[in-house]
C-alpha cells in the first residue's frame, strides 16, 4: 500500500457512514422489481422470520443451515436476500432453514439485527465453496456508483481464484490479496466521493487538478481488465 493509499484509507475509516447504511424492505417497489427481472428467478419475495441459532456465525450462512439440519433435521434452502440503501438495491445469495414444517427461517446473525428480512428463493443457483457474486443495481442516477459496483464486482471474481480453509476464512494467493486491497480501498475512497455529494465531474478524491472523469474514473473499465488478467498471468506462472 502506498502513503496515499494509506492516507485515503485512514480518511475513509474516520467518515460517518450512516447515509449507506441498507435496509430489509418489506414490500415490492420499482427498483427490487428490477432486480428480480436481473435475478430470473421463478419465485416471489416474501418476508420470512430471523431466529438466530446460538452457534451460528455471521457470513457463514451456508454452513450454519448445514450444521442445524444435522442437529434437527430439515432442509436447506437458497436464495437471495434483498437490501436496499438510498443508491443501491442488491441482492445477497443467502441460505435459508426450511423445517419439518415447511416454514423457512434465517438462522444468521448480522451486525445489525433484524426480526424478518426479504428472501427470494432460488434453489436453481447452490453454493459449492465458490462465491456467488450479489445482483446490484445502481437507483442513484450518479455514474459514479457504476463505477463503484463494478469494482466490487471483480472483487468477487478475485475470490473465486480462492479455496476455503475453514468455515470463517478464505485463502487467496498473495497477488490476489493485493488486488482485493487495491480494490478495497478505491472502492471505499469512491463510495465516501459519492457520498459526500460528488459527481463524475468533481475534481478527482485523490486531490489531482483532474476531475473524477478524467482521472481514475477514466477507462476504468480497461484498467479492472487489466487488473484481473494480471492476476491470472500470475498464477498461471506460478501453477
Amino acid at each position: 500500500m502506498t502513503a496515499e493509499q494509506q492516507r485515503q484509507f485512514e480518511e475513509i475509516q474516520k467518515l460517518p457512514f450512516h447515509k449507506k447504511v441498507a435496509v430489509n424492505p418489506k414490500t415490492v417497489n420499482n427498483h427490487i422489481e428490477k432486480l428480480l427481472d436481473e435475478l430470473n428467478v421463478d419465485f416471489e419475495p416474501e418476508i420470512i422470520p430471523v431466529r438466530v441459532e446460538s452457534d451460528a456465525k455471521p457470513k457463514s450462512c451456508y454452513y450454519n443451515v448445514e450444521n442445524k439440519i444435522t442437529r434437527d433435521g430439515g432442509k436447506i434452502f437458497y436464495g437471495w436476500v434483498i437490501w436496499q440503501s438510498n443508491y443501491l438495491c442488491e441482492a445477497e445469495h443467502h441460505a435459508v432453514w426450511e423445517n419439518k414444517e415447511g416454514e423457512l427461517v434465517c438462522i444468521t446473525p448480522r451486525d445489525v439485527h433484524y426480526n424478518e428480512i426479504m428472501f427470494v428463493p432460488d434453489n436453481d443457483r447452490t453454493y459449492n465453496g465458490v462465491s456467488i457474486s450479489n445482483v446490484v443495481l445502481n437507483i442513484s442516477g450518479n455514474t459514479i456508483i457504476d463505477d463503484f459496483i463494478k469494482i466490487r464486482y471483480l472483487v468477487c471474481k478475485l475470490y473465486e481464484f480462492g479455496r476455503r480453509k475453514n468455515v470463517d476464512s478464505v485463502i487467496v494467493p498473495k497477488c490476489v490479496s493485493d488486488a482485493i486491497t487495491e480494490c478495497d480501498i478505491a472502492s471505499g475512497a469512491l463510495e465516501v466521493f459519492f457520498l459526500l455529494g460528488n459527481k463524475p465531474v468533481s475534481p478527482c478524491y485523490c486531490r489531482s487538478s483532474k476531475s473524477y472523469r478524467q482521472c481514475h474514473g477514466k477507462d476504468i473499465d480497461t484498467k479492472l481488465a487489466h487488473c484481473l488478467n494480471a492476476v491470472k498471468q500470475i498464477i498461471a506462472e506460478h501453477s
